[in-house]
């Protein structure tokens, strides 16, 4: 446990250095522009922060909001830092608390917004309360105002939309070509707003410049996982001290994952199951009778091949294009599929003699994992899992609380797409 633990703070430092960074630049507080390679993290909400490198070869430099006016990435990204009135609460609210007021609630906030479209009017979004907030400005004023939209309830719990934004664009965006039925059916919806945005600034004769960032999607995979595992089993007993059983495991299994878009596909959910075997054989130390020569053991044999299936998520830091190195965490149901047989014997100089005992099957256990690990060219990963909360196979038996079953798993994972 304690070695994943410094493997994974030694990860987490050597990666900071070394994860994707693309041409771009940032505006300085005095107006001064400067050139060189800014991380694209793919942010969902708005970044608060920037890590930025002027070469390749140097360090990154981590710069905040405030020391950043606005910046690009490509020809396709690009971020200004402006202090707005941001609503805040969410868009719909007519499912919530308090949800009859269908009026913005603004508070002041210095944020990145992303620009979608400039011109003489220009268009940004910002993910806000886990919602897209659109905000306007008009002939380079600097000056941006959200357009304001709400669902929400009346009175007796009735469905109202507060479509503001409608008036707020038909009282902006002056322009022959404009009808007030195209503000009408308007739908809260960035393709809608970006469309009506350039077609104003078309017929103020200025050619738009849009900013279409690639869109992400999810990406599911399906993996094989192969490899072997150090077992531990520890036997708890009021009665007795046990030694500590170990031995080895083969595991083999099957995983189906999904990326998120965001961050730079980072983080990864996971569903993965896993068949393992277990053989223990583990005895007590030695109960006193009162005699030199004649002592008491009790001997437990748990025997099986658990099914192992795990929910987690793996956070990856980007070492290069095609290798990544990544942190796992993982909650996981095991069902037992093996039995348990426990046996107290009087030891003699005659011989053994039996006292009592039982047999019966492993029950469904819990565990915990923490992991790292190696991903080659986006296809084979070395992994290290280690169960932070062990299997309870058994927790009801004369003389037994507990068996504590703890796995040290080293694994290959190859994904299949």
């Amino acid at each position: 446990m304690r070695t994943i633990f410094y493997l994974a703070v030694f990860f987490t430092t050597i990666c900071n250095a070394q994860n994707s960074y693309e041409a771009g630049y940032y505006i300085d507080n005095t107006g001064t522009t400067r050139t060189g390679l800014i991380e694209n993290e793919y942010w969902y909400n708005s970044p608060s922060s920037i890590h930025f490198k002027a070469t390749d070869q140097a360090d990154f430099v981590t710069l905040e909001i405030k020391d950043v006016k606005s910046f690009c990435i490509g020809r396709d990204i690009k971020y200004i830092r402006q202090t707005v009135n941001i609503d805040n609460k969410r868009t719909e609210i007519h499912k919530e608390n308090n949800s009859t007021n269908g009026n913005p609630s603004f508070e002041k906030k210095t944020l990145f917004l992303k620009v979608l479209v400039e011109g003489p009017a220009t268009l940004c979004s910002i993910v806000y309360l886990s919602e897209p907030k659109y905000f306007f400005s008009m002939n380079n004023s600097g000056s941006f105002s959200q357009l304001f939209y709400r669902v929400y309830s009346d009175n007796d719990f009735h469905e109202k939309r507060n479509t503001l934004y409608r008036n707020q664009l038909f009282d902006a965006l002056k322009c022959d070509k404009l009808s007030l039925q195209d503000f009408t059916t308007l739908p809260y919806q960035e393709q809608a707003l970006a469309g009506i945005i350039q077609k104003y600034n078309s017929c103020m004769n200025v050619e738009s410049k849009v900013y279409s960032e690639k869109v992400r999607k999810s990406e599911v995979k399906y993996s094989i996982i192969g490899g072997l595992g150090l077992t531990t089993l520890k036997v708890v007993s009021t009665e007795n001290v046990f030694e500590k059983g170990s031995g080895s495991t083969f595991i083999f299994g099957g995983e189906v994952s999904v990326l998120l878009p965001f961050n730079n596909k980072r983080i990864e959910l996971f569903l993965n199951s896993v068949v393992e075997k277990i053989d223990f054989k583990v005895y007590s130390e030695d109960i006193s009778t009162g005699s030199t020569v004649t002592y008491i053991k009790d001997y437990i044999e748990m025997q099986g091949t658990p099914i192992d299936i795990n929910v987690g998520m793996r956070y990856y830091f980007i070492v290069n294009e095609k290798n990544r190195i990544f942190l796992s965490g993982a909650f996981g149901v095991c069902l037992a599929n093996g039995t348990i047989k426990y046996s107290r014997d009087r030891y003699t100089p005659q011989g053994i003699a039996n006292i009592s005992g039982f047999e019966g099957n492993t029950e469904t256990a819990f565990d915990a994992k923490l992991g790292v690990g190696y991903m080659f060219n986006q296809k084979i990963s070395l992994n290290v899992d280690y169960d932070i909360y062990p299997k309870n196979f058994f927790n009801e038996g004369v003389g037994i609380n507990a068996s504590e079953l703890t796995v040290l798993g080293l694994t290959l994972r190859y994904r299949l797409n």
